[in-house]
């Protein structure tokens, strides 16, 4: 319920709504910081982005700290550059402060965040799909990288690259 609240919260103005989402950033369930973070991304300002970040670099959980992620990009991707850039970097539970990354990436493309896509590639399969689709949009350092890894010696990863490819770009 408190959650729900929070999530309501993104529909009000900014005076009415950045108290109650202050105070929800404090709550003690990971999912009602989660929603506030979520409504603050929509809600947008300055004053939601420090509450973003200091979440972003304070709270214990993966998903809060991933939703921070989100909100962060969302209100100013290029401002965001520096925590998706270590979010990508981010192991986590079920990876999903790196899935934040990596969507944030796809969201609002920037082909200087191409390089730490590759780093990851090996990690899951994900980033080989986010570089498809940059690709199929135009990216061609993305696409460099993909053909790069075409012939990656690791048998998972050109197996993603190929799928990635098959997926993004030849079925376009």
């Amino acid at each position: 319920m408190r959650a729900q609240a929070a999530a309501a919260l993104r529909v009000f103005p900014q005076a009415v709504a950045l108290p109650a989402l202050e105070a929800a950033l404090r709550d003690t369930a990971a999912g009602v910081r989660e929603a506030a973070l979520s409504a603050l991304g929509a809600i947008g300002g300055s004053r939601a982005q420090e509450l973003a970040l200091a979440a972003w670099k304070s709270d214990s959980s993966y998903e809060v700290r991933a939703g921070a992620l989100q909100a962060l990009a969302r209100i100013d991707s290029v401002a965001a550059r520096p925590v998706v850039r270590a979010g990508l970097r981010t192991r986590s539970y079920r990876d999903v402060i790196q899935n934040a990354a990596i969507a944030a990436a796809v969201r609002a493309p920037d082909s200087t965040l191409i390089d730490a896509l590759e780093q990851i590639l090996g990690q899951q399969q994900l980033p080989a799909l986010a570089l498809a689709t940059l690709a199929s949009q135009g990216d061609t350092r993305a696409l460099a990288a993909l053909v790069r890894h075409r012939g990656d010696p690791r048998p998972w990863v050109r197996r993603w690259v190929q799928d990635a490819i098959e997926k993004q770009i030849e079925n376009k």
